[in-house]
């Protein structure tokens, strides 16, 4: 009787872990934008999203000193688009431009080989870095973003 008991136990415990973390993992990245409780300014309903439109058009916005790699730089992308909002009492809608980021890694551990070279900016490529050692020779780590 026991078992069934801690079987029971566990499956309720399981389906209460479930229900807490759906309405978590289903966040969209673009939920920040305007909270789905506002108050409509013309009727005090409540303002909902009805979805985003996006150009999908990423343009490199910053390079910076990568974060996850001893060498080498990150790029920020930047993506722009428009945020669909309406009252869900007196229908009145709003659109509004928005934007949103991604990183993209391009950094690299390059051993023990490299650790006395000088990191500097490429010259052959938009972005990345070149390795230029003691006696002058250069390691070119450049890259034009796809």
């Amino acid at each position: 009787m026991n078992a069934k008991k801690a079987i029971a136990l566990f499956v309720v415990i399981a389906a209460a872990l479930l229900v807490f973390t759906v309405p978590v993992s289903a966040e969209s990245d673009d939920s920040d934008v305007l909270p789905d409780y506002a108050p409509c300014l013309d009727c005090g309903g409540s303002i909902v999203s009805i979805g985003s439109r996006w150009v999908n058009e990423w343009s490199v916005i910053m390079e910076t000193k990568c974060t996850h790699y001893t060498n080498g730089t990150d790029l920020v992308f930047e993506d722009r688009g428009w945020q669909n909002w309406q009252c869900s009492t007196c229908k009145r809608g709003d659109v509004i431009l928005v934007t949103r980021t991604k990183t993209e890694c391009h950094g690299c551990n390059l051993g023990a080989a490299f650790e006395d070279m000088e990191e500097v900016e490429c010259t052959h490529y938009c972005y990345g870095t070149d390795l230029i050692a003691k006696d002058g020779t250069k390691d070119c780590h450049g890259f034009d973003p796809k």
